[in-house]
């Protein structure tokens, strides 16, 4: 798989010919979520800096910025360590000539900056991505792609959901809950309440406002939680018609 990501960076003609395929399987079920939510968005993938990344590296390496460690080139920032106490890399071409995503997030910021004159960038991403950030907002400072006097650079961090089990949130069969399912299993949920309640109202009706409460108590349960703690996700108390809840207020 790392050599396939290496192929595809060098865009071999076969391999992007299957990543193509495999975006628009994607790009389909992504759009079904976003016609529950209503959400409208200009897609801009990864692969988008792609043809960027090579003058990045050079970039790095014109401000001698650049450090060949076990054959990939890293950046060494001051005040990034290991627990052992060891100079941390922050590497942005392996040795096997592939990019990371130190050097697709830094080309990604001189764009934002340099080409789309960013003057603020927010960046919502979990926690688990600190440190990432921290090195690769300090070094693209200090590369020159910006000057924290002039662009205001956020990474917004967000906490885990959890299973009421208290671990990473999963299905009964153990895999990854995909939001979709989320959403629908929500819905379905809100169908049920709202039928033991109405049980004069239109089927049509009935369906406009499930869709309304379900979506609405799972956003409402996102966002009435601690945004950088982790946090129980359970239908029941999301759905529950006292409380603070979507479904009370």
């Amino acid at each position: 798989s790392q050599e396939e990501v290496v192929n595809l960076q060098k865009r071999d003609k076969q391999t992007f010919k299957i990543w193509e395929y495999i975006c628009d399987i994607s790009r389909k079920g992504f759009q079904e979520i976003y016609d529950i939510l209503d959400v409208k968005l200009s897609e801009r993938g990864e692969s988008f800096y792609n043809a960027m990344l090579p003058s990045v590296v050079k970039d790095f390496e014109k401000k001698e910025m650049v450090k060949i460690s076990d054959g990939a080139k890293c950046i060494f920032i001051e005040g990034f360590n290991s627990k052992e106490g060891k100079p941390l890399p922050m590497i942005i071409q392996k040795k096997d000539g592939g990019y990371n995503y130190s050097t697709t997030d830094s080309a990604a910021l001189r764009h934002r900056v340099l080409e789309e004159k960013a003057d603020r960038i927010i960046y919502v991403v979990d926690g688990g991505q600190k440190l990432h950030f921290q090195m690769v907002f300090r070094a693209a400072e200090q590369v020159g792609y910006y000057k924290a006097s002039q662009v205001e650079i956020d990474h917004v961090p967000f906490g885990l959901v959890l299973g009421e089990d208290g671990k990473k949130f999963k299905t009964r069969s153990g895999e990854t809950e995909k939001l979709i399912d989320l959403l629908n299993t929500a819905i379905m949920r809100a169908r049920v309440l709202l039928n033991k309640r109405l049980d004069n109202s239109e089927e049509s009706e009935i369906d406009c406002l499930a869709l309304v409460l379900g979506i609405n108590a799972v956003k409402y349960a996102d966002l009435s939680c601690n945004r950088i703690k982790d946090y129980v996700f359970s239908y029941d108390r999301m759905l529950k018609f006292e409380g603070n809840t979507a479904s009370y207020l």
